[in-house]
């Protein structure tokens, strides 16, 4: 009987890494609207302020764990220095886009990028790691590049947008896998090295005057201030699911975020969403089920395969 209800209802400690994936993914898909709530404060700034708030969130984390000296001393050896300053600043460019995006009535076109993201990995990982395609996936690569190329010849412009937040957020993933540092200290680290030009800038536009803090009502203060914190608790959520779950399970979870960031800027926002769009959507969406569905197919015979060997 005991057996049947553990089965049945299983224990907390193995639905938290499910629990923290969904958490992450659907905080970083309803970000739009905590970043759109202060769309009268510039990017730039707002980046400032979300680089150093997350710096001292990250610090006192670290501070709690006695690990803030030995996180510092990653940075004596050159090449961990260099993989973090070059990571900082693909995740910087990356907040700072996204920001612009969502602050500027382009969620949907910001949503488009994290869509296209784990496709751009699968290319990095062809190109730089070796991996190999199946016929499969090779078809979802190229139905995806038609949707960008169709934007293109349809609309005349290039979707910069999704796909510079896409290719930023790809690089940043395979920075970070390049160098064996872990996640909490890694992200700590990367906001260090950026926090002092910030905190910088943060000085420079209140002696210039143009500064939005402490200018503005408290409620902006606060968003500011807990812009560290919406950023590092679901990049430490995320660091703990993948850790513990599946690289498959863990991927078809990712698609929450892009999925609820699109609805945010559909529904919410009201965007505009043309046929065009429509379309490279499409394409888009059925080059990651194709894909996807190759993934888990792939995955289950290999499980398979493993019982029958064992």
């Amino acid at each position: 009987m005991q057996e049947t209800v553990s089965k049945a209802n299983p224990p907390l400690s193995s639905r938290l890494p499910w629990l923290a994936a969904f958490g992450s993914f659907f905080i970083w898909g309803a970000l739009p609207i905590y970043w759109h709530a202060l769309d009268t404060v510039n990017s730039l700034e707002i980046l400032a302020h979300r680089i150093f708030w997350s710096f001292i969130f990250l610090f006192f984390i670290l501070l709690w764990r006695k690990e803030v000296k030995k996180s510092y001393a990653l940075l004596k050896n050159n090449m961990i220095l260099l993989s973090v300053f070059t990571s900082g600043g693909l995740l910087t460019f990356n907040w700072l886009l996204y920001i612009w995006a969502v602050t500027h009535n382009q969620i949907i076109d910001a949503s488009l990028g994290y869509f296209i993201t784990p496709l751009i990995n699968v290319v990095l990982g062809v190109i730089f790691f070796k991996n190999k395609l199946n016929r499969v996936q090779s078809f979802a690569i190229v139905i995806a590049a038609c949707g960008v190329f169709y934007q293109l010849y349809a609309q005349g412009t290039i979707p910069i947008v999704g796909l510079s937040l896409a290719i930023s957020f790809s690089f940043y993933g395979m920075m970070r896998k390049k160098v064996a540092v872990e996640s909490l200290p890694g992200l700590f680290l990367e906001t260090t090295i950026f926090a002092i030009p910030a905190f910088l800038w943060l000085i420079f536009l209140q002696i210039k005057g143009s500064a939005t803090f402490f200018h503005v009502p408290s409620s902006i203060h606060l968003l500011l201030i807990f812009s560290g914190v919406i950023t590092s608790v679901p990049l430490l959520m995320y660091a703990y699911a993948a850790r513990q779950m599946s690289f498959v399970s863990l991927g078809l979870i990712q698609y929450v975020t892009p999925s609820l960031a699109f609805l945010v800027g559909f529904f919410i926002f009201k965007e505009t969403f043309n046929i065009h769009m429509a379309i490279t959507f499409l394409c888009i969406w059925t080059a990651l089920a194709i894909y996807t569905a190759d993934s888990l197919y792939t995955f289950k015979r290999r499980l398979v395969i493993n019982k029958i060997i064992s």
